[in-house]
């Protein structure tokens, strides 16, 4: 387990990626990024393949923000899987967001 990454990963540095995974990068420290533990955790496990995290991050943040059900109700959703699957990382970093 890599601390910075808190996964099986290392997290990347900026200056190791190409365009492609700097514009990602910079979009997930960006001040308007709305992940909830910045490079921890799935955003900076995508830079390992820049082309497939702008997919995922598409994906991510239409279930996320741009379907239909109540901001609450996805937040419970996310616990509800996270639980599901026993995924200690997701449910720490969503549950204050369904607490709030």
């Amino acid at each position: 387990m890599h601390p910075a990454s808190l996964s099986r990963l290392p997290l990347l540095e900026r200056q190791e990626l190409d365009a492609e995974g700097r514009r990602h990068y910079d979009t997930v420290v960006s001040p308007g990024s709305r992940t909830l533990v910045g490079l921890r955790g799935p955003s900076g496990i995508w830079l390992h393949s820049p082309r497939l995290a702008g997919f995922l991050r598409a994906a991510n943040q239409y279930l996320r923000f741009e379907t239909t059900l109540d901001r609450r109700l996805t937040e419970l959703a996310i616990l509800v899987v996270a639980r599901e699957l026993d995924n200690q990382f997701q449910w720490t970093a969503h549950e204050p967001a369904a607490l709030a």
